[in-house]
């Protein structure tokens, strides 16, 4: 005699891809007449992860800025006039740029996928 007992198995996944943003471009243009509150682009980011481990979280961990006399440093947080939405990527212009003050902003953006747990 023998009993049968049916199983069902199911693999999940392990958060082994890490993320990436699929449409980053290098250099972005902007008026210094760009009225704040602007969306200056979506970042579109991709983890070849399932559920949990593919919601994605974007972040500015830094900004930097060369001035007129190509000197540069790093904005405090209360100097930076751009955010970027944590859940949806996008880039938003807060507050006025000008650039007889400053050339260029250099930003570095994070993209992280969530923990498996919480």
């Amino acid at each position: 005699r023998k009993t049968l007992v049916p199983i069902l198995l199911t693999i999940l996944d392990a958060n082994d891809n890490a993320p990436y943003i699929k449409n980053l471009a290098h250099v972005y243009n902007v008026s210094e007449n760009t009225f704040p509150i602007a969306i200056l682009t979506v970042f579109e980011g991709k983890d070849d992860d399932s559920g949990r481990n593919a919601q994605l979280e974007y972040a500015i961990t830094e900004i930097s800025a060369t001035f007129h006399d190509f000197t540069t440093r790093t904005l405090a947080k209360l100097e930076r006039p751009f955010f970027v939405e944590k859940s949806s990527g996008s880039l938003l212009l807060v507050g006025g740029v000008d650039h007889e003050e400053i050339l260029v902003f250099n930003i570095t953006l994070s993209v992280k996928d969530l923990p498996e747990d919480p």
